[in-house]
């Protein structure tokens, strides 16, 4: 259990951060709302649990990216998409299929093994 007095100071020292670096106006407001929307997910406590356990200072929590402040289970679903975007964009897909493909009869066979498993790659 967090004792209040500790918490008032984490909020404290995050606000202080928060005004050092952007002062006031949309950058600020912005910002601040990201951080509140991320504290207080209960979908995704780690970014609380890690300020609390003080695995992360205030200080350096104001900087992180909101893709470091993710739960582990988006940032594996944004890795599988970004892999499957580059995945998407290879020129040589079909031929990995193909390497791939147990089945896959070529058109001729190897002189040297006797694999049907032949092809253009």
């Amino acid at each position: 259990m967090v004792e209040p007095k500790e918490l008032i100071d984490l909020s404290l020292r995050l606000e202080n951060r928060m005004f050092n670096l952007h002062k006031c106006g949309k950058a600020y407001n912005d910002k601040s709302r990201s951080l509140i929307f991320n504290l207080s997910d209960t979908r995704n406590p780690e970014p609380f649990l890690a300020l609390v356990t003080r695995k992360v200072t205030p200080e350096d929590f104001v900087s992180l990216d909101p893709k470091q402040l993710a739960s582990s289970k988006m940032k594996k679903e944004r890795e599988a998409s970004v892999m499957k975007g580059l995945w998407n964009k290879r020129t040589d897909w079909d031929k990995e299929l193909v390497k791939n493909d147990e089945k896959y009869k070529g058109m001729f066979k190897c002189e040297e093994c006797d694999s049907d498993r032949t092809g253009f790659i």
